[in-house]
């Protein structure tokens, strides 16, 4: 939680000491969450509720929180942690990474189960629990084999896609200048050197660009920059507009939400539009 200090000192130009606080507050506020998962597996388990059954719910209900909370604090959740494990992570189309969540307490619960069992405290008898840890076996290979039905039917469907060539591009702008008036336009004509650079290097027509560009203004704000973007489309390089990602606004009657949505402005790119809206922003920048 470091980055706490940097970003409200640099960019939201408070003392070093509030950075510091800031971070403390914020450290103490993510730790209840742990704390109250122990503290709830510790009274049902005293009143006999099975921690296979009670730890997963709860676990999964407290990340949930932290995730909406007080606009929530969705990073470093359990699911994360399974990036690489492509066949696993698959059921998150139904579930959503709150459904990993669980799967991840629950086999942890149940290795934790057959351990106690295999080697009991002295005093125990031996329980190997044998209907629970076959239980989530069959759980674990339903949902590796969803995932690996479903990576096949996306293989397969990828080898019938038209292919389109993206440009990826990291401009190096420093946030606390990035929405500064007198910068703006710089920014803009910054990604626009680099595309073209890029382009002219690979001599291909470029579908877009993807995905570390944020635009120094609201789309729907269509001043002298937003049209600009619309119409770079240099005909000498094949170039084609650019998929940024765009500070959005909206709302109605003085309510205002700001959201980061990905818009695609290329016509072979627009089949890929969907509503792709991240809505908790990073502070600062």
């Amino acid at each position: 939680m470091y980055w706490i200090v940097f970003v409200t000192v640099r960019y939201g130009h408070l003392p070093f000491y509030a950075g510091v606080s800031v971070m403390l507050l914020l450290v103490m506020y993510l730790s209840l969450y742990p704390a109250l998962f122990c503290a709830g597996v510790a009274y049902f388990a005293r009143r006999k509720v099975a921690v296979a059954l009670i730890a997963p719910l709860l676990w999964t209900s407290l990340e949930y929180l932290k995730s909406h909370l007080l606009s929530g604090f969705p990073w470093g959740n359990l699911a994360h942690s399974q990036h690489g494990y492509l066949p696993l992570i698959q059921i998150a189309d139904i579930t959503g990474t709150f459904g990993i969540t669980f799967l991840i307490v629950l086999v942890n619960c149940v290795i934790y189960d057959l351990l106690n069992g295999l080697f009991p405290l002295p005093g125990r008898r031996r329980n190997l629990r044998l209907f629970e840890t076959i239980s989530v076996m069959i759980l674990l290979l339903l949902v590796c084999g969803y995932g690996m039905d479903r990576m096949a039917t996306l293989n397969s469907e990828e080898r019938d896609l038209e292919q389109v060539n993206v440009i990826i591009v990291q401009g190096n702008i420093d946030q606390s200048i990035k929405w500064t008036p007198q910068y703006q336009q710089e920014t803009i004509d910054i990604y626009r050197r680099f595309v073209s650079r890029g382009c002219c290097r690979r001599r291909c027509r470029v579908d877009g660009m993807a995905p570390k560009l944020q635009s120094p203004f609201c789309f729907q704000n269509y001043d002298d920059k937003d049209p600009g973007c619309h119409r770079y489309r240099p005909g000498d390089r094949g170039l084609a507009p650019l998929r940024d990602r765009r500070p959005t606004i909206a709302g109605e009657r003085g309510d205002v939400s700001f959201y980061k949505q990905c818009i695609p402005a290329s016509p072979r790119m627009a089949p890929l539009q969907a509503d792709m809206i991240r809505e908790h922003l990073v502070p600062f920048g």
